[in-house]
């Protein structure tokens, strides 16, 4: 006969998994203590950090093992004092631990460290743990946010924050920020955008400004060098300033920029929609935490990934037979048989720039592809229209060109195979069919060098 599982005792460590009863759902996610066993219905009564106490059922909360010193965890909430909310998201690794109440010491890649109760923070599996190591160990800067802070840059108190931000297909941001006004004597806030790209030879990263600030920062088409030091660390330099940037945390979630954007008085409703119990919630971080821990426990839905997977769904079950096929490429081939209609910029990569917070590039004149006839007269240093596959060719010039490459007809992830066919074989010492063959991570670091990755 098999043995039955222990009945949870007085004392033991849990954490609330899911609740029954709307007035406990603010709990899912938090680690508390059982102070007693009423053996009724609801029979376990369970502290929190926060001092407060509720009643649980059998089966709404797992056994708590507390993490170990070295363990690898992220950041769920603020710290202990409420602060370091752009912690939240982070890796570190726990450095202490201490009890009554129990909190962990954590430390960070930039060897900074605070305190977090144990419901700020979920331990990392190993297989987790091992991948992010392995993204760790990738030459070349890693998505998400790097920041340093400079202190008294200008005057006394005036700590300076430098957050460099890199995202997904090159597009990157720099903003300054001090911990005073301006009319305290802080120094004035700026934010850039532009582009990067890693050098493996010199082991720095190149930043190319696309959009200035007009209260400060590197301007328009200035090109910044970004050593990357030992520790993975880079240093930022700008105007005097030499700066030690470490990764903090890996790129915002769009769900989190849908709670930045909302206002209290909305996160509160939105609560109170989803049925928490918004008791005890005062303040911002409150609510947002609240909301957190109940998205995290799948009491709050995602709409935005509810969203993304219909589209997903509906694209992928869309038919597209031979005669839609067909189609496609008779509006391609007009499209090109009428070089002075201007194509539309691409929607989706459009939408992707504003997600990332980088906005969309200003319209510039766009060099149309020339007709095969048209291309007859010109000279050998001229691009020709098409390759010999009939093809439309741009010159590496437009295809390097955010501003004009994203109006063009072309696959933006395989901007290379527009080239000329004499023009892709002198830069890449092959021709287009053999560098098809390459595996994936050879062919971007080869589109690295001449800015089409």
């Amino acid at each position: 006969m098999e043995s039955e599982t222990p009945r949870p005792s007085v004392g033991q460590m849990v954490k609330i998994v899911s609740s029954s009863r709307a007035a406990s759902n603010d709990r899912i996610g938090l680690v508390g203590i059982i102070l007693e066993d009423d053996g009724s219905n609801r029979p376990f009564k369970v502290s929190f950090d926060d001092e407060k106490e509720k009643y649980f059922k059998l089966g709404e909360f797992v056994d708590y093992q507390i993490p170990e010193e070295g363990a690898r965890v992220e950041i769920l909430s603020t710290t202990r004092e409420k602060t370091e909310a752009q912690r939240i998201g982070s890796i570190g690794t726990i450095f202490s631990i201490a009890e009554d109440p129990l909190r962990f010491c954590v430390q960070f890649d930039d060897d900074s460290s605070f305190w977090y109760f144990a419901s700020g923070i979920e331990e990392i599996p190993d297989d987790q743990a091992n991948l992010q190591m392995a993204e760790e160990s990738i030459p070349g800067p890693r998505y998400g946010h790097y920041m340093g802070t400079a202190r008294d840059v200008t005057s006394p108190g005036d700590n300076v924050t430098w957050e460099i931000v890199f995202m997904e297909e090159s597009f990157c941001s720099i903003e300054c920020r001090s911990q005073i006004s301006v009319s305290k004597g802080g120094s004035q806030p700026w934010k850039v955008e532009g582009t990067w790209e890693w050098d493996e030879d010199e082991e720095e990263v190149t930043i190319v400004i696309t959009k200035d600030d007009i209260f400060g920062g590197p301007k328009l088409d200035r090109e910044l060098t970004l050593p990357m030091n030992e520790d993975a660390s880079i240093t930022f330099k700008f105007a005097n300033h030499k700066q030690q940037c470490s990764w903090i945390k890996p790129l915002t979630d769009p769900w989190e920029l849908e709670l930045a954007a909302q206002s209290m008085r909305e996160l509160k409703a939105r609560a109170v929609e989803a049925g928490l119990d918004t008791d005890g919630c005062i303040d911002r971080d409150a609510f947002e935490n609240l909301l957190r821990r109940a998205r995290r426990g799948g009491v709050l839905k995602d709409k935005s990934k509810a969203k993304d997977e219909a589209k997903v769904g509906s694209v992928s079950t869309a038919p597209h037979d031979d005669k839609s096929k067909a189609k496609d490429e008779a509006e391609a081939e007009a499209a090109l048989a009428a070089p002075n209609k201007e194509p539309a910029a691409p929607a989706m990569e459009t939408a992707a720039q504003e997600v990332k917070g980088v906005a969309a590039p200003a319209e510039a004149p766009v060099a149309q592809p020339q007709s095969a006839n048209a291309a007859k007269g010109e000279t050998a240093t001229e691009s020709a229209a098409a390759d010999a596959s009939g093809s439309p060719v741009f010159t590496l010039e437009q295809l390097t060109d955010k501003r004009i490459f994203s109006k063009l007809d072309v696959k933006s992830t395989e901007r290379e195979m527009y080239l000329a066919d004499s023009v892709f074989q002198e830069l890449f010492s092959m021709p287009k069919a053999d560098f098809a063959k390459l595996p994936k991570w050879k062919k971007d670091g080869e589109k690295k060098k001449h800015g089409l990755f």
